[in-house]
């Protein structure tokens, strides 16, 4: 059975409460606007996901059931500016959103009304281009405008042993793009109680997780089990006492970080543009947790990535007959052997190097980092039977 579109984001769609949300290593994005993207980021939550149930609901046959946009940085112009590429990459369309220096100043409510034309424009050029239903895709977006643009949940109602009191867990996604969630209570007597607000992570799926973990723990008791976020491994439990109204437990040093203004909003507005690649695409970074990582290493892998997206660089990735390179490293591998992989004209590479095999010093740590590189690029010059490649300094 063929996918249908449920879920539509920018990459990536969770982040830690109390920071930023930058990506700006990752991507190997020079100057990145990190105020703005943090805000674009977090602030389309709630857009994004309002969006994607509106979307699923119309039944959209689509290749995949996600769609994505990879941040690029900083707009060239006043606008939000989505750039689609002119191929595809493994029959996905590839696109990246660049944002514009002041867009965090905007209000919440101006900040989303610029996300969902994004995307409404966006998934319509997408329509014409896959040939869906470009009508449903307008459909879903007004459906979400009348939703006042909010992404609010409720989990089904349980009953406690004496079936005196239901529970169930309601929560929404706020401005700052993480979803509240509270214990709502009705006795026999129609008492309606609803809790504070816990922090419960960035996503439809993070609700249906704290949703699942929320039970009666006695007749008086409801337990709720949230993760913040999805990079957070240990779930913050919380206990809702129905006959005080108090909430204990948990973490409370749990705060999510405001998206501030920090000087006047000018007007934001959107536009969409097609990027005519005639050469190669090289995608590199974003492999996974860089947590004890010595910094002169990823500083020099960073570079590293600007490097061979150079022009002679991508003359010399043309000459291996291939369309995409896409490569990261990998710091918790389970092999030694960094991976070398064509599959038609992509190319990937991913090298695998232990965080404890990094030496601390700046030096060493960079040298080791071009020898990394290095030795991958000449397995590629091996296959493909071509010449050295271009320096890596």
């Amino acid at each position: 059975m063929a996918p249908i579109l449920r879920d539509v984001y920018i990459w990536p769609p969770t982040g830690v409460p109390d920071r930023k949300w930058d990506v700006s290593a990752e991507l190997s994005i020079v100057g990145c606007p990190v105020d703005d993207m943090d805000a674009l980021l977090r602030g389309s939550r709630k857009v994004s996901e309002a969006l994607g149930e509106a979307l699923e609901a119309r039944r959209i046959v689509v290749p995949r059931s996600s769609i994505r946009l990879i941040p690029g940085g900083l707009s060239d112009s006043a606008d939000v500016h989505v750039e689609v590429s002119d191929w595809m990459r493994d029959g996905d369309d590839i696109a990246w959103v660049f944002v514009p220096r002041g867009f965090h100043n905007l209000s919440a409510s101006d900040r989303d009304d610029v996300v969902l034309s994004m995307w409404e424009e966006t998934l319509c050029f997408f329509a014409e281009r896959r040939g869906w239903d470009r009508s449903a895709v307008s459909e879903a977006a007004a459906a979400v405008r009348r939703r006042d643009l909010t992404a609010a949940w409720a989990g089904p109602w349980k009953w406690n042993r004496g079936r005196s009191t239901q529970m169930r867990l309601v929560g929404s996604l706020w401005d700052d793009g993480f979803l509240r969630v509270h214990v709502e209570t009705v006795d026999r007597g129609g008492t309606v109680q609803r809790s504070e607000p816990v922090v419960g992570g960035t996503t439809r799926p993070g609700f249906a997780r704290a949703v699942r973990a929320t039970r009666w723990s006695s007749a008086t008791t409801v337990q709720i089990g949230v993760l913040p976020s999805a990079l957070t491994e240990v779930a913050s439990v919380f206990e809702f006492d129905t006959t005080t109204g108090q909430l204990s437990g948990g973490d409370d040093s749990e705060r999510v970080i405001p998206i501030s203004p920090t000087g006047p909003a000018s007007p934001v507005g959107f536009r969409l543009t097609l990027q005519r690649v005639d050469g190669v695409a090289v995608s590199w970074g974003g492999g996974g947790p860089t947590n004890g990582v010595p910094p002169a290493y990823l500083d020099e892998m960073n570079r590293l990535g600007s490097v061979i997206r150079s022009p002679l660089w991508l003359t010399w990735w043309a000459r291996a007959e291939v369309n995409e390179v896409d490569g990261y490293v990998d710091y918790n591998p389970t092999t030694s052997t960094s991976l070398v992989r064509f599959t038609g004209r992509r190319l990937t590479l991913i090298l695998r190097r232990s965080t404890d095999t990094i030496p601390p010093g700046g030096v060493e740590a960079a040298t080791l980092a071009r020898s990394d590189l290095g030795a991958a690029v000449r397995r590629v010059a091996e296959r493909r039977s071509l010449g050295s490649p271009p320096p890596l300094h």
